[in-house]
């Protein structure tokens, strides 16, 4: 399958990476654009190369992107993510404690969470989670939000921030895993067990909940 240069800014970058790099080189190489197009190719290129782990390529785009636009805070939000990616939590820590002082959007409240949860500081990265779901409470969230709580010894409260997602469609058993181990670390451990089995029923080969039941 080709794709055409105009693609660019239609191609889900995370979902089709290779395509998406392909289409926005042949619109960056071959097409006058006016800078807030532009600014959009390279984001969408730096995300689809990021998804490659080609992560200085990626760099440079985004930060490419960013100057072409500098107050579109997600581009912002996206160089900040690659660094995340690349294992440098404090930098993105940095970045992103930057781009709330401009923008206070649930995704950068969710980023700074999941990467203060890196940093094992999980007070931090909960008080982040719950600005977030303040004006999103999504199954990101409460993921998040949920893992800091078990892993900070607050497995009662953990069980009542993933309850609302269990029900919801998500993309894997991860939050019944939450709700396993809160209810393994509260003693209740056919509760439990009960529980992982029934988000691998929902969510078949999970790998968190095999894990979890294995002997």
């Amino acid at each position: 399958m080709t794709f055409a240069a105009q693609d660019c800014l239609s191609i889900h970058p995370n979902a089709q990476p290779e395509a998406s790099v392909r289409a926005c080189t042949g619109m960056l190489e071959t097409t006058e654009l006016p800078p807030e197009v532009l600014a959009e190719a390279y984001e969408n290129r730096g995300i689809a190369l990021r998804e490659l782990r080609r992560f200085n390529e990626s760099l440079a785009d985004l930060e490419l992107a960013s100057k072409l636009a500098p107050e579109n805070t997600s581009i912002k939000r996206m160089l900040a993510w690659t660094y995340r990616e690349m294992g440098k939590p404090r930098k993105a820590e940095r970045m992103y404690t930057d781009i709330l002082s401009l923008d206070t959007h649930w995704q950068g409240w969710l980023s700074r969470c999941v990467v203060r949860y890196d940093l094992r500081k999980y007070a931090d990265a909960i008080s982040d989670c719950t600005e977030a779901g303040k004006q999103d409470y999504n199954a990101d969230v409460m993921y998040f939000k949920g893992a800091a709580e078990v892993d900070s010894g607050h497995s009662e409260q953990a069980l009542k921030t993933v309850a609302p997602g269990l029900d919801q469609e998500d993309i894997s058993g991860r939050l019944y895993h939450i709700a396993a181990v809160a209810l393994w670390n509260l003693g209740l451990h056919d509760d439990a067990t009960a529980k992982a089995k029934e988000g691998l029923a929902r969510y078949p080969n999970d790998p968190a909940l095999m894990r979890f039941l294995s002997p």
